[in-house]
């Protein structure tokens, strides 16, 4: 064994090891030098610093009495704080933060045969931030503390507050620009950003920072860590989605996303105008979800056809062949599709095709031997062909879900395990790797980095930066099973998810040298109520009012918490000294023009006044005012990608409108009368409507033609019996004058 063995081993960066492994250490120094490094916040012993009450009746010299615990690993009680300790009191935020390392330190020390090397640096207290990590160090209690006179200028420790995590990270970035621009020799690489969930803020760090490595007059180089191989790839993560085909309900909202990666629209000849058109015609032909009918009757949908992707399917085809609206083997031409688009259709027909068969594959239960095989032709049918010159191209991607797929069967079959599997297990098998898996890369690259809170990210930083830190994210629960017995009695060295975070948080907070910058949601960005930041933030907050001296007429509050506006083009952003001062070139213009220099509205134009718009006013001033004086119009836009939930009414809004007009304009041309023309609106009408698929399925449909059709249906009976037989549009002209001199609305409404 001791030839096997390295000469000597160095064990760093760990914030704690299990007893079980610290026993094994114990074993191996009999045979080699062990050098296991540990990041103590404070000089002073401080494993027996807990919270028992709020105001800690702690101290700084140790008295723990070996004969009460001679197991370290038996269950830990709390006994009473003065049996073994001195009229002292601990320091608050280690007894809050620090269970993690506490328990490690109080581990360590019943292993008597070691060596102890302090190797301390003693902060000193020049700013608020080495105020707070000097009284850390020296386990100094807040009775005990010299108070810290507050200076307005100290920017050493922060929290800003934003209404949304794009907020956040935009205001970070403002933050950072300040901070090169105020110290020319701080460089990214001395800079580290924290979140408790990376992925989520992932895409808004590339979207603010990619745009600010394109403008180059403010670039910040940037590198993100820590982040899964299924999240940083949409397409491992597109693959995944074809593996539950079997499962798939074939919603519009599963299918065309797939359609939409680079790597498929490469494949079948899409382009960005395709994807739109097709999106379209999908709409349009209602389809929602499902197959056929078939596979609506395995979901347990019934039998009807409608809204499936063959029928729409069929439509399309039938519609671009024959350019006629007239039924044909029970359904309804689409006939949108002309020229050149059968070209488009034909793929994406194609598309879908393939989608049924990889469906029909996926399906049954097979050996494991049989499942090795299966991904490479999978994968082809979908992804464009590598291209060996591109880094980071589908060919990689390729090799590393073969390699794993490969490994994970290759273990089920030296297992022994002859059964058929459904493909729902292997795929869960293969997600859990990539959501391990993360991409190869160094921690530090000399750029700012962005990282995850993880154990051993402890690591000196001139700015050490923690955005996302709101009450329910952080730190995070920890959920035990029923069978967990660690949450009844926990032995020292148990760790859990929230003290972990909760001891990332100290880590974090003593690894920063020059700024400490918290960051979290304040405020809802739809209603503007206020949001509670993390329990870590209040902890911190309230032990700095406690040993703090503000000047004269100010708050902590007003001193520590910056507050950022909802948009990024508030006129506050760009007064000069501002403590939240953007340096967004791209939004000042819009604040200046909308804001900073106001101009009277336009004249309202009286000499044109319609009768419709002066009704209106009448009905809604404010919307009347919004519209013509601040020219505001609806801020509701089309959905991007088609609805595909099911319909049980008729279309409302803009689409009920347009199929209204065009119901009544039909009623209206139809050559009958009285009984031919409601025969002809609840029997032929009503079936063009039922094959075009504007109606909800089964006993729902009665109900929602009954509503549409009545009071057309009379309103053409009204019309048709009107002693004019050629309904024409005439223009009629009203002037009206306004009173000179102008009077109030209020009057103006009195007069009417």
């Amino acid at each position: 064994l001791k030839v096997k063995l390295p000469k000597r081993l160095f064990i760093i960066g760990l914030t704690s090891l299990p007893p079980l492994f610290l026993d094994l250490l114990m074993c191996f120094k009999e045979y080699i030098d062990i050098h296991l490094f540990f990041n103590n916040p404070s000089q002073f012993y401080w494993g027996d610093v807990t919270k028992y009450y709020t105001e800690l009746s702690l101290g700084r010299e140790n008295f723990f009495d070996e004969s009460v615990n001679d197991d370290i690993l038996s269950p830990f009680t709390p006994e009473e704080p003065d049996e073994h300790w001195q009229e002292f009191a601990g320091h608050p935020l280690l007894a809050s933060l620090g269970k993690v390392g506490r328990d490690h330190l109080k581990i360590l020390q019943q292993y008597p045969e070691q060596r102890e090397i302090e190797a301390f640096s003693e902060p000193e207290p020049t700013s608020l931030l080495h105020h707070l990590q000097y009284t850390i160090f020296n386990l100094l209690p807040p009775h005990e503390t010299d108070k810290w006179t507050f200076d307005p200028s100290d920017r050493s420790l922060e929290i800003h507050t934003a209404y949304s995590p794009l907020r956040e990270i935009e205001a970070l970035y403002d933050q950072l620009l300040h901070l090169f621009n105020q110290d020319p020799t701080l460089k990214p690489s001395e800079i580290v950003v924290m979140t408790p969930d990376i992925e989520k803020y992932a895409p808004l760090i590339e979207a603010v920072f990619g745009e600010g490595m394109a403008n180059r007059h403010n670039a910040i180089p940037y590198s993100i860590s820590d982040i899964s191989l299924r999240h940083s790839e949409p397409l491992l993560d597109g693959f995944l989605t074809l593996l539950t085909l079997p499962t798939l309900t074939f919603k519009t909202s599963e299918i065309l996303p797939l359609l939409k990666l680079p790597e498929v629209m490469e494949k079948y000849g899409f382009t960005e105008r395709d994807f739109d058109l097709i999106s379209y015609w999908i709409e349009e032909a209602f389809i929602r979800f499902g197959i056929d009918n078939h596979h609506l009757e395995t979901l347990g949908f019934g039998d009807d056809p409608r809204h499936t992707w063959l029928w729409g399917l069929k439509r399309m085809l039938l519609g671009y062949a024959t350019h006629d609206e007239t039924l044909i083997h029970g359904h309804l031409p689409y006939i949108d599709i002309k020229g050149m688009d059968a070209l488009l259709l034909g793929k994406l027909t194609a598309f879908i095709d393939h989608l049924i068969k990889w469906r029909e594959a996926l399906e049954a239960p097979r050996p494991l031997i049989e499942w090795q095989t299966i991904i490479a032709p999978l994968w082809n049918d979908f992804f464009a062909d590598p291209d060996p010159q591109k880094s980071g191209s589908s060919d990689q991607k390729l090799t590393f879900i073969l390699n794993a797929w490969n490994e994970i069967i290759e273990a089920g079959i030296k297992s022994g395990i002859e059964e058929a599997f459904e493909i729902e297990t292997l795929r869960r098998l293969l997600e859990e790797r990539l959501i391990d898996e993360k991409p190869i890369q160094n921690f530090i690259q000399g750029k700012v980095t962005f990282c995850s809170f993880v154990p051993m990210r402890a690591i000196p930083f001139k700015v050490v930066a923690m955005i996302g830190l709101n009450q329910e994210d952080f730190p995070k629960s920890t959920l035990y099973h029923d069978f967990d017995l660690i949450q009844f009695k926990p032995y020292p060295g148990d760790r859990t998810r929230h003290s972990d975070d909760r001891y990332l948080f100290l880590e974090a907070m003593m690894s920063a040298s020059e700024k400490l910058y918290l960051s979290y949601i304040g405020h809802s960005i739809q209603d503007n109520s206020e949001r509670l930041p993390s329990l870590l933030i209040d902890d911190l907050f309230n032990y700095l009012k406690a040993v703090t001296i503000l000047p004269e007429g100010k708050t902590l509050d007003e001193l520590l918490i910056t507050h950022h506006p909802m948009a990024p083009y508030n006129p506050e952003l760009y007064q000069e000294g501002a403590r939240n001062q953007s340096f967004q070139d791209r939004w000042i213009q819009h604040a200046e023009r909308s804001f900073l220099t106001p101009t009277e509205f336009p004249p309202y134009d009286f000499e044109h006044l319609t009768l419709g718009e002066l009704i209106h006013f009448y009905q809604d001033p404010t919307a009347h005012f919004a519209q013509k004086r601040l020219e505001l119009r609806s801020l509701r836009e089309r959905s991007i990608l088609p609805s595909d939930d099911e319909n049980f009414t008729a279309p409302t809004g803009l689409t009920r409108y347009i199929y209204r007009r065009e119901v009544l304009d039909r009623l209206l041309a139809a050559p009958f009368d009285d009984m031919e023309l409601k025969e002809y609106a609840y029997g032929e009408l009503k079936l063009y409507y039922h094959h075009k698929g504007y109606l909800p399925k089964y006993a729902f449909e009665d109900f929602a033609w009954n509503e549409l059709i009545a009071p057309l249906l009379e309103l053409a009976l009204t019309i048709k019996k009107s002693t004019n037989p050629i309904i024409t549009e005439k223009e009629m002209r009203y002037q009206l004058t306004p009173p000179s001199p102008m009077i109030s609305m209020r009057e103006a409404r009195e007069k009417l």
